[in-house]
């Protein structure tokens, strides 16, 4: 297991997406957190030896802190398939610090067979080593 993975302490929780919602209209700079790998991974259900769904889950991201400051914090919004969900990591992320950690299934199945959706991910808030925060 990464060490990593130790340390995360991993909240998940879903929301509805609200369609059509738009960002503030105001620009700010980018979160200082890239995210390389934003991945589910789907999990076949057997049922007396047949699979005709799939658990989905666990996500998988990768992140590196391209800030100057420490994170304590990092509240990441993902979508998959029209609905949000909110993962939030905490751990002490120095800059640069290349991070991968697994979290748990997003909870539900999916239809063998059919396409495997992928989530797509973003940075939603940082709360900052020294405790200042920054949203997006």
């Amino acid at each position: 297991m990464d060490a990593f993975a130790i340390v995360a302490v991993v909240l998940i929780s879903a929301t509805s997406a609200t369609p059509g919602a738009s960002p503030a209209a105001s620009a700010s700079p980018a979160p200082p957190v890239r995210i390389d790998l934003c991945k589910l991974d789907y999990v076949p259900a057997n049922m007396h030896g047949f699979s005709l769904s799939e658990g989905v889950g666990p996500l998988h991201i990768s992140f590196v802190n391209t800030g100057t400051k420490p994170i304590s914090k990092i509240a990441f919004r993902i979508m998959l398939a029209g609905r949000a969900y909110s993962v939030d990591d905490t751990g002490w992320f120095t800059p640069n610090a290349k991070v991968a950690h697994v979290y748990r299934d997003l909870n539900g199945t999916h239809r063998v067979g059919t396409p495997e959706p992928q989530p797509a991910c973003s940075v939603e808030s940082i709360t900052y080593g020294d405790g200042t925060t920054g949203s997006w």
